[in-house]
């Protein structure tokens, strides 16, 4: 209910407006660039973690890594709740099924990926990981009922082009390990899915608190196999890998709460370059020349099937005329 107020002064229609529209525009562009940060963050320390595992899988077991990965982070989850005033509510769930089912594919997913650190280079994993949303597109079709139209099961062909140009099969250069983390990709396509059906109900704090409790429970029965006790000076590293993992998912869920996605994803794929410089940094590792034209490929096309999706879904949403 709105009313004119007594005696308004006489202003066109654009002058009354002109405030309110650049006051809304400028807390708009205020959320877009803290989004953007929150975003770059995110992905600054997913790439510090993802150089941390492959630095302590020289020395200690990846299953052991899994484990520390998801107790240590704990300590933000902590941080988080303890911030709610909602602590219960946020954790109340009476879809246990479907987050175990989430849980299993994540930790997979986890687990795949660490090998896959401690055994490639870290340039290589994240350029084929960037095949997770061509693999999310393909598998909303059969398990969440989606309709992909044409121009968008091209764009997923031609990323996956992409995807053989990185791991060049028949070749003399081909690695039979390269296929880790393109199967991890597919359990971490199936997981985002997971979470897709879960966000319907569930807290995001749910769904970081019940997966790495998971992970933790599932990983500690393996920890008397081939233990090595820590060394004093890799206790930071071991700490700060649950930390830092923890704290960018917190900052993944923060980018896309303050801005649209079809404004931050595009920002994932800055991981190449932190990829590219903390391997060559930290391990001597230089990928060739395919690597990058094969991330090129993989990115072009996973940025085409965000703009589709973000159009058809602008357009499902927009108001009839009338």
């Amino acid at each position: 209910m709105t009313a004119t107020p007594p005696q308004a002064p006489r202003t066109t229609p654009q002058s009354a407006t002109a405030p309110v529209s650049t006051a809304a525009g400028m807390a708009e562009e205020r959320a877009n660039a803290l989004g953007a940060i929150y975003m770059l963050g995110a992905i600054l320390a997913f790439s510090v973690m993802d150089a941390t595992i492959k630095w302590l899988a020289l020395t200690y077991p990846v299953i052991h890594l899994v484990f520390f990965r998801n107790f240590f982070a704990f300590i933000p989850i902590g941080l988080m709740l303890a911030a709610r005033r909602d602590r219960l509510a946020a954790l109340k769930t009476r879809n246990w099924k479907g987050h175990a089912l989430r849980a299993f594919l994540g930790l997979s997913a986890m687990i795949l990926f660490f090998y896959a650190f401690a055994l490639m280079p870290l340039a290589e994993v994240v350029a084929i990981a960037f095949s997770a949303p061509l693999f999310i597109t393909a598998l909303s079709v059969p398990l969440l009922g989606e309709r992909v139209g044409p121009r968008r099961w091209a764009a997923v062909v031609v990323g996956f082009v992409g995807v053989l140009v990185i791991l060049r099969p028949g070749t003399e250069l081909f690695q039979p390990i390269a296929t880790l983390p393109l199967l991890a990709s597919v359990f971490l396509a199936l997981s985002m899915i997971q979470v897709r059906k879960l966000t319907r109900t569930e807290t995001n704090l749910a769904l970081m608190t019940y997966v790495t409790a998971a992970g933790v429970l599932l990983t500690a029965g393996f920890l008397p196999f081939g233990w090595i006790w820590p060394a004093a000076m890799d206790w930071p590293l071991i700490v700060g890998m649950g930390i830092v993992g923890g704290g960018a998912q917190y900052l993944l869920t923060q980018a896309f709460r303050h801005a649209p996605a079809a404004l931050i994803a595009p920002l994932e794929y800055s991981g190449i370059i932190w990829a590219g410089l903390l391997g060559y940094w930290l391990f001597g590792e230089l990928p060739d020349v395919w690597v990058f034209i094969g991330s090129a490929i993989v990115i072009a096309s996973g940025l085409y099937i965000l703009h589709r999706e973000t159009r058809l879904s602008g357009l499902r949403h927009k108001p009839e005329q009338t």
